[in-house]
């Protein structure tokens, strides 16, 4: 049997097997940006968690002076860090609120006074607008968030926690800082790369699931 050929002499099979193997390439390049986008925005998150806390630390004392209006005290520091400059402006304010950020990720954030104490909280699965994510990227930030932001500055943290709310059950994970810690207590300096991995995977299918530390 006699295959057609186009002008240049090939048969319709090599064109039609040239056009898979390129559609084929297509879908692992555009997979393979899609890694490599989520990576960055990754690496960017952290740098700038670690620079907004290390502010944080550095004005501690000045921060738990500013007054509350608010009966309980609290002071959320949203508007006050945009306007120092220190918020990035890929950080958006979540609209209709004062207390919510989201980072890069999508993932919500906040950061408050708690006399005397100041805490960072995010909530993995909860995107902007108070939406959660429909997409569950919470073990991508859990354990590099731990390991090269929180776990870093034991020296000053009160405390490191993790929460999940599953039903009517609350899992807390809480590791203290080295001011803080004590032979009863679980100590951030103690804790191994497996026990955070299990935590966080448990976290990931927990859209309730809260990172947070305290100064």
């Amino acid at each position: 049997m006699n295959l057609k050929t186009n002008e240049n002499g090939r048969s319709m099979i090599e064109m039609l097997g040239v056009l898979a193997i390129v559609g084929i390439l297509s879908v692992g390049g555009i997979a393979g940006f899609n890694k490599a986008m989520t990576k960055h925005k990754l690496n960017q998150a952290i740098e700038e968690y670690n620079y907004i806390l290390s502010v944080v630390e550095a004005e501690h004392d000045k921060f738990i002076k500013i007054p509350s209006e608010r009966t309980d005290n609290i002071v959320y520091l949203a508007n006050i860090l945009k306007a120092m400059g220190v918020v990035p402006n890929n950080m958006k304010i979540t609209p209709g609120t004062t207390a919510h950020l989201y980072d890069v990720l999508g993932n919500m954030f906040y950061i408050r006074t708690m006399p005397p104490k100041i805490e960072f909280a995010m909530y993995l699965n909860a995107g902007k607008d108070g939406v959660f994510n429909t997409v569950n990227i919470a073990k991508e930030i859990c354990l590099p968030l731990y390991m090269n932001v929180l776990f870093p500055r034991a020296q000053n943290l009160y405390a490191t926690y993790l929460i999940m709310n599953q039903g009517s059950t609350t899992t807390k994970y809480v590791f203290y800082g080295e001011k803080s810690c004590s032979a009863k207590r679980k100590c951030i300096k103690n804790i191994t790369i497996n026990e955070v991995l299990e935590m966080c995977n448990a976290c990931e299918n927990d859209k309730y699931c809260r990172i947070g530390a305290k100064w």
